[in-house]
């Protein structure tokens, strides 16, 4: 049996009380019947003891609150703990899933711009041969699709640009939050 399983651990200020109570009774009976002289040394002894097991028992009662608080800081600690550990997860999750749909966006405006670029050799390829024949013109229209066609390649290229750098930017938080993730443990 440890000691903090002792039942001594559990008796508390008002059991000695009860306690005390109980023999000061038991000494009135005897005093009575005996006579006080036959109990003159015993009883100081007696209020000796339980004053002790007073002392005894209040400090029992404080550490028990004191392990009670600790156990419960513990317990909040732990929680608090898991709890952000489940940030972390989900944190590093939405993370991924921002890289992932940023490297879609990448994709589809790489192909976009590409597809342009093709576009754009076509139409000048039809524009020179166009200047080369003496009798055809180059409508406005025309002259205006190349340039928009050029505008919408230029816009494409400055927001593969932009995209490429936020993906820099969340790749470089990735890495500091599993950084910051790997330091404080598991």
């Amino acid at each position: 049996m440890s000691v903090t399983d002792s039942p001594s651990r559990h008796i508390t200020v008002v059991d000695i009380y009860d306690l005390a109570a109980v023999i000061g009774k038991d000494f009135e009976r005897l005093i009575e019947q005996f006579g006080s002289e036959s109990f003159a040394e015993l009883v100081p002894k007696v209020i000796s003891a339980l004053e002790l097991l007073e002392s005894f028992a209040g400090r029992n009662e404080r550490e028990s609150q004191e392990i009670d608080r600790l156990s419960s800081a513990i317990s909040r600690l732990e929680a608090d703990k898991l709890e952000k550990k489940e940030g972390i997860i989900k944190f590093q999750q939405e993370l991924e899933q921002v890289e992932e749909n940023y490297k879609a966006e990448i994709r589809q405006s790489m192909d976009m711009v590409r597809k342009l670029q093709e576009e754009n050799k076509r139409l000048c390829r039809a524009l020179q041969s166009k200047e080369l024949s003496p009798v055809e013109t180059i409508s406005s229209e025309e002259i205006e699709a190349v340039f928009g066609l050029r505008d919408t390649v230029d816009h494409q290229r400055d927001r593969l640009k932009s995209i490429e750098k936020e993906l820099a930017e969340k790749t470089l938080e990735i890495e500091q939050v599993t950084a910051e993730a790997t330091r404080s443990g598991p």
